[in-house]
């Protein structure tokens, strides 16, 4: 499928029904599942405030390391006190901020984010978020948070609410 010689044979030890993908149709699959997912992302992701400041070419990048989650009313996101992996956007839905003897703090609707922080400070959730309606999010998992971000990383850090003033 790369172009490259075979790595290894492959030996049937009974009689076998094989299904065969050429190089030029596997590429098609892949490619056209990748410019749906983008193009499915690359809308939403203008609107988010945060990421103005990405290229069309970086956001593009993030688009395609993005994954989607759905969550039922009451349902944690995440849960305070837990180690961060994902950095989530709202793509519709809401959801609120709960901090252990502070009660909600915050609620999130279509276009928040959260989970910035535990990436940013590398520590654990500083809050609860559960789903106080049907919550659709967009997470990017650590690595891309730290690789495709650049520029809206200085802007995640200026808006860090734990900074002191």
């Amino acid at each position: 499928m790369y172009n490259s010689p075979r790595a290894a044979t492959a030996l049937a030890e009974s009689d076998c029904i094989l299904w065969a993908l050429d190089r030029m149709t596997f590429r098609r699959i892949l490619l056209e599942g990748t410019a749906r997912k983008r193009s499915m992302y690359e809308n939403f992701l203008k609107d988010v405030p945060v990421l103005k400041s990405l290229s069309l070419y970086e956001r593009n990048k993030l688009a395609d390391a993005l994954n989607t989650e759905v969550y039922t009313v009451g349902q944690n996101v995440v849960t305070e006190g837990e180690a961060g992996e994902n950095f989530y956007f709202i793509e519709s839905g809401t959801a609120d901020v709960i901090k252990e003897g502070d009660g909600i703090i915050k609620t999130l609707k279509k276009g928040d984010y959260f989970g910035e922080l535990a990436l940013l400070h590398d520590s654990p959730r500083l809050a609860t978020v559960k789903a106080t309606s049907p919550l659709k999010v967009v997470t990017l998992g650590k690595s891309g948070f730290q690789r495709l971000l650049g520029p809206a990383v200085n802007v995640l850090k200026l808006q860090d609410p734990t900074k002191l003033e």
